[in-house]
């Protein structure tokens, strides 16, 4: 079984001598996930929008059957 590792990090130097400075790495893949995550609305905010297009479908299912308008 082979491991796979991915950098994240690197550690730089200024001197030559201490690598105290540490430079983060990002992959395109990376920046795209948190770009769209970015983008996702809430989870209540998905299940309200979800709530109101059913209840929008129950009351057009209900003007139907009923004739009402």
């Amino acid at each position: 079984m082979a491991l796979h590792f991915v950098a994240t990090s690197v550690l730089t130097s200024e001197d030559g001598i201490g690598f105290e400075k540490e430079v983060q790495l990002e992959s395109d893949d990376a920046r795209k996930s948190k770009a769209e995550a970015i983008k996702v609305k809430p989870l209540f905010e998905q299940l309200a929008e979800q709530n109101a297009k059913k209840q929008e479908e129950y009351d057009a299912m209900t003007k139907l059957i009923f004739g009402t308008r």
